[in-house]
């Protein structure tokens, strides 16, 4: 029962990492601090739709879980490092070209 709740865990949080990018990751770039801000506002949206809009329609148990410790894990452990790992992938590094030379 534990991998499978690590594996949807981890599948909804890629799903909501793609989300990210595709959203708001791509255009703000390399930035760190933007990215980083960014997502620990998207953690917290997440954590505001899925514990107080989601839950109580699918999930009544979800009332018992503590809402501190829910808010820093979507935000810190969560938007955090998604903002700082896209600011990362999003670096460019000026490629070389070979060019054809016409012999």
């Amino acid at each position: 029962m534990l991998a499978v709740g690590l594996i949807v865990h981890a599948a909804i949080s890629i799903f909501w990492g793609v989300v990210y990018n595709i959203g708001l990751g791509w255009r703000l770039g390399m930035n760190a601090t933007w990215q980083a801000l960014a997502g620990m506002g998207f953690g917290l949206a997440i954590w505001l739709v899925d514990f107080y809009i989601l839950a109580p329609l699918f999930w009544p148990w979800f009332k018992d879980a503590n809402p501190i410790a829910q808010f820093i894990i979507h935000v810190f452990f969560y938007g955090l490092p998604l903002g700082l790992a896209l600011a990362a992938f999003w670096v460019r590094q000026p490629v070389a070209c070979r060019r054809a030379v016409a012999a």
